[in-house]
């Protein structure tokens, strides 16, 4: 999930509480990405919510090119999901 604001849903809690219950047939690994200007108390309250942990809610912050920062933050994210779908042999699993 990533956003660049505030939420303008009042229930979005909820939402996402809903969306991360393990009891739900379907309960997604989430990872949350504040990006630019979101507010840093959104920050704390994502990692609070059942289901998420600090370790998966980030805030890009910047000093210089967003661009940059946000490239390498993706970067890092793609890696991860391509070495958790390789083998012991470092082939593709299917």
């Amino acid at each position: 999930m990533i956003t660049d604001g505030a939420p303008n849903d009042e229930r979005w809690r909820q939402d996402l509480e809903k969306l991360l219950d393990p009891s739900e047939e379907i309960s997604p690994l989430l990872v949350f990405y504040g990006v630019g200007k979101v507010p840093p108390n959104l920050v704390a309250e994502v990692s609070t919510v059942p289901g998420m942990t600090r370790e998966r809610v980030n805030l890009v912050t910047t000093d210089g090119n967003i661009a940059i920062d946000v490239t390498t933050t993706f970067n890092k994210v793609i890696g991860s999901i391509v070495g958790s779908v390789r083998d012991g042999e470092n082939n593709f699993q299917s």
